[in-house]
């Protein structure tokens, strides 16, 4: 089907000629087979642009981990997508932070205001409370640490063990005293 009721002109210029193949090979994106992207791939982009991981984007969008994997890495047209409704998800995070925060600094400002206005109205606990959530929020609320001890040894397989054994070797062999010594004074 031509665009234009205009004649076609052809010229002979030359044969073809060996060089002339294109030295890439001509492929589809994703592996060979071009893919035609559904709503299935939509909901799929969606999920995984929020965070999901891909254990359970496959449990919602039916698609197997395999194939998941396969679109993210190798699918320059899924890779636009993702991108898209990353950038999408990004905007929506943004707004709903813009409105909780308008939210927060109206009920700061009420509270505030009703402090002022009639203190005795509020009780040691309810200020106390607030204390303490105003603090934590600003980086000045209690801390605490955590201690994990985790043992990944029964994890791993024989050699990977004789590997970590060899490295860990290796380091003590490299490792130099430089404490000073201290002289009794007796």
């Amino acid at each position: 089907m031509l665009l234009s009721d205009e004649p076609v002109s052809l010229t002979y210029v030359r044969d073809l000629l060996e060089s002339d193949k294109p030295t890439v090979p001509l492929k589809a994106p994703g592996g060979g087979q071009a893919r035609r992207m559904r709503d299935s791939h939509h909901a799929l982009a969606r999920a995984v642009a929020s965070g999901m991981d891909q254990v359970e984007a496959s449990r919602i969008t039916g698609f197997s981990q395999g194939y998941i994997s396969d679109l993210t890495n190798n699918d320059p047209a899924f890779g636009e997508l993702l991108a898209y409704y990353r950038k999408e998800t990004d905007k929506e995070h943004a707004d709903l932070r813009e409105r909780l925060t308008v939210l927060a600094l109206d009920i700061s400002q009420e509270i505030a205001d009703r402090i002022r206005e009639a203190p005795e109205t509020f009780s040691n606990g309810d200020l106390r409370q607030f204390l303490t959530a105003l603090a934590d929020r600003t980086g000045h609320g209690p801390s605490s640490t955590v201690h994990a001890e985790v043992d990944i040894i029964d994890h791993l397989s024989y050699s990977e063990q004789k590997a970590l054994a060899d490295a860990l070797e290796a380091m003590n062999k490299k490792m130099i005293d430089i404490t000073p010594k201290r002289e009794d004074a007796a």
